[in-house]
């Protein structure tokens, strides 16, 4: 169970894999639909993981908060890092 608040916890988790994520798509060099897929992959199972495997309680946030907290971080963050690590390889 996580002793801070669920919201703030989610929030920066999210922001921290969005960097990371978006270090892993410009190291492995993924194009457009290649990186935009990781991302949206990860951000749909970090759904699943803050709901089931961190036992966050439904009651605690809505099904639909679990989805919008922390998005634009995660999308930013990811979106930034990739876009400078991409850009950085072309010109190599």
């Amino acid at each position: 169970m996580i002793k801070q608040d669920p919201h703030t916890f989610i929030y920066w988790t999210r922001a921290l894999s969005g960097i990371i994520i978006g270090a892993l798509s410009g190291l492995l060099r993924l194009e457009e639909s290649e990186g935009i897929s990781l991302a949206l992959l990860v951000f749909l199972i970090s759904v699943y993981v803050y709901q089931y495997a961190l036992h966050i309680d439904p009651n605690t946030i809505k099904q639909s908060k679990l989805y919008t907290i922390g998005m634009g971080a995660y999308f930013f963050s990811w979106i930034t890092i990739w876009t400078l690590l991409h850009t950085f390889f072309l010109g190599l």
